[in-house]
């Protein structure tokens, strides 16, 4: 089937996912303003996702064939580490200064990443939601000081990219990789038409895709090899403060 595939994103990231999945998408950025309220983060994500979709989903044609091809793909992504019972949300860093106190606060904890999806298609909107939890291993001042420098972690949710240096902070994963990477192909493809995604391959739940991985992504491909078959992780039970208005925690 051929289709218009658009993505209401400007992330690098989920453009080289699409693009791995051998898709082409015509790139929309959405303008909108982004819910940062109190809501669980998995209902946080999911209604960013839809008012990203919701905006571009204006600017179409509403009628004729052209309309009838166009699906509009957004997505959003948040960190989130549980702390006495509530969620802790961790968004993009202000500064460096901040990242490296959402590094700090992450490690040697278990935390999970969730992205929302939204697609929409004909004047209908779907969405759902993929959660991955992650487990970084303890992490030293000068190691967290070493790769906030490099820059990586700036533009990124929770402020590391787990496809490229920060991939070595972590012990245990459970769920797809791409997913923390901001954009779970899996969920996408359940929302698109069959073969939309022609590139992609299931093995034992987890996505692979049939490319020559870069160097920047072979620590996604030794996380693969990590032990999932951990259910569940631990908790950490630690106070919480909250910005005003928000769900992130002054770190």
């Amino acid at each position: 089937m051929s289709i218009k595939l658009i993505l209401a994103s400007a992330s690098p990231r989920r453009l080289d996912l699409l693009r791995q999945a051998d898709v082409e998408p015509e790139i929309q950025v959405a303008e909108v303003a982004e819910l940062t309220n109190e809501l669980p983060p998995a209902e946080l994500v999911q209604a960013n996702a839809r008012l990203k979709a919701e905006s571009v989903a204006a600017l179409q044609p509403q009628n004729g064939a052209e309309a009838a091809e166009v699906y509009i793909v957004a997505a959003d992504t948040v960190v989130a580490l549980q702390q006495a019972g509530a969620w802790c949300i961790f968004g993009k860093p202000a500064d460096a200064a901040e990242a490296g106190r959402m590094l700090q606060a992450l490690s040697g904890r278990a935390h999970s990443v969730f992205t929302g999806v939204a697609v929409w298609h004909a004047g209908l909107l779907q969405s759902g939601v993929a959660e991955s939890r992650v487990h970084f291993r303890e992490l030293g001042a000068a190691e967290i000081a070493a790769y906030v420098s490099g820059g990586e972690p700036l533009d990124k949710a929770g402020a590391y990219a787990i496809q490229g240096e920060a991939g070595k902070f972590v012990q245990k994963l459970v769920g797809d990789v791409d997913n923390i990477v901001g954009l779970p192909l899996r969920l996408l493809s359940e929302m698109l038409p069959e073969g939309a995604l022609p590139n992609l391959l299931y093995l034992r739940g987890k996505i692979y895709y049939n490319i020559s991985w870069t160097v920047a992504y072979k620590a996604v491909w030794r996380l693969l090899k990590c032990n999932v078959k951990e259910k569940c992780f631990k908790s950490e039970q630690q106070g919480q403060r909250r910005r005003k208005g928000q769900m992130f925690c002054l770190i």
